[in-house]
């Protein structure tokens, strides 16, 4: 599922798209696009994040994932220019969301 173009009440697609929201200058745009390449190979978004990406869009991709799934995106293995990656994701898999966050 992409999360591009989903609509948000009060805001227009265009004006949150070019809004700033993260602490590293992007916006919702850019991070949804993001977000959309992270997990395009993904049946459910929400389910723990395993991939790869380009080590050139590492503060994005870790913003991105934060963002829209509210976990760390981590470098598990560096090969050349390539990070293997990984995310709880959305769901709360371990312990439950109380003894998650302490």
């Amino acid at each position: 599922m992409q999360v591009t173009n989903l609509p948000l009440h009060g805001f227009s697609t265009e004006s949150l798209n070019n809004k700033v929201v993260s602490a590293n200058g992007f916006t919702h745009g850019q991070l949804a696009e993001a977000f959309d390449k992270l997990t395009e190979d993904m049946d459910n978004w929400k389910m723990p994040i395993n991939t790869r990406i380009d080590c050139t869009e590492e503060t994005l991709m870790k913003d991105a994932c934060s963002y829209f799934t509210g976990s760390s995106l981590e470098i598990v293995l560096i090969e050349g220019e390539v990070f293997n990656v990984e995310a709880k994701g959305y769901y709360v898999m371990e312990a439950g969301y109380y003894r998650s966050i302490q």
